[in-house]
């Protein structure tokens, strides 16, 4: 049995689920509409209404976002997590996903000399925890292309192992399919949607970047 527009349905031997579909066998092309795999980029918010997704968050990305403040109060099983420029109408990147995965919080290995490991999920890597290790702020979530991430203490894989520039890499340097958020702290809160980082080389531009940038969040209506 699985869940088919909200009511239970047998799968037979030819179930119609795409196999980059994680979330069991739903009737044929609803996972492909409603929850598109990987990481998204300039996807308009206008798409995200008529797939039938509502907003519960929006933050500029200075401000840190709690545990509860991800969850839906109005309900809903999927979730769509982006971040954009203030003043846009689509996103940089973002992703979908079930909202007990993308919600559930993770254990995995991290310091500072090694490379951690992202969980997959609907065809993206993705993180939520609220243990890292050597970082003050030490609640952090994010996602990426690929498994491997260093969040040390926001996610610069691309830049320090791809690129070899450790974290000052110039803004088409880096990967523009990644974020990373610091999560319910005082003194940091969003660290990078995409290519836009703290650092555009050796410039440091948090401040702007937290101004003129914002998280978002959407369910998907019951």
């Amino acid at each position: 049995m699985a869940q088919c527009r909200r009511n239970e349905v047998t799968c037979g031997k030819n179930c119609p689920c795409e196999e980059n579909c994680p979330f069991g066998c739903p009737c044929q092309g609803w996972c492909e509409e409603k929850l598109p795999s990987g990481v998204q980029q300039d996807i308009p918010l206008e798409k995200l209404r008529n797939l039938g997704y509502e907003p519960y968050y929006q933050e500029l990305f200075g401000v840190s976002p709690t545990d509860e403040d991800m969850d839906p109060e109005m309900g809903g099983d999927y979730l769509f997590i982006g971040c954009k420029e203030r003043n846009s109408d689509s996103f940089n990147a973002g992703i979908f996903g079930a909202k007990k995965f993308l919600l559930e919080l993770q254990e995995f290995e991290n310091s500072p000399s090694m490379i951690s490991k992202a969980t997959e999920h609907n065809g993206f890597y993705y993180y939520n925890t609220n243990s890292l290790s050597y970082c003050g702020p030490n609640k952090i979530f994010g996602f990426s292309p690929i498994e491997n991430i260093y969040p040390f203490c926001a996610d610069y894989y691309d830049c320090k192992y791809q690129v070899g520039k450790v974290d000052v890499c110039e803004e088409h340097e880096w990967d523009n399919t990644r974020m990373s958020v610091f999560k319910n702290d005082r003194n940091w809160a969003g660290w990078r949607c995409g290519r836009f980082t703290e650092y555009d080389g050796y410039v440091n531009q948090l401040s702007w970047l937290w101004e003129n940038f914002e998280l978002q969040f959407w369910t998907l209506k019951q």
